[in-house]
């Protein structure tokens, strides 16, 4: 099962492969990996879709809940942020 949540103000140009190692590596720390991301509305909305790792602990991850989405996207607000946030301002000025 994959969750997925929005960040909007990001567009579509050579930073997205960097966008998407940033995105995996803060995943990662949080026991999730990037599944897939998908750009929208012209470039203009980023929606990311996680899984749990397989095993974390030494124990079967189960399913992704609400919960692990609202910690994520947390997570991301706070990185995208600082991060990408020359991007973001440009994208909304």
């Amino acid at each position: 099962m994959r969750a997925h949540f929005l960040f909007m103000g990001l567009t579509t140009d050579s930073r997205l492969k960097a966008l998407e190692k940033l995105l995996e590596r803060t995943l990662l720390g949080l026991g999730y990996e990037l599944a897939d991301l998908n750009l929208s509305n012209h470039g203009s909305m980023l929606r990311v879709f996680i899984d749990k790792l397989h095993y974390v602990s030494g124990k079967p991850a189960g399913s992704v809940t609400l919960a692990d989405c609202e910690a994520a996207t947390r997570q991301l607000q706070r990185v995208l942020e600082v991060d990408c946030g020359e991007t973001v301002a440009r994208v909304l000025q």
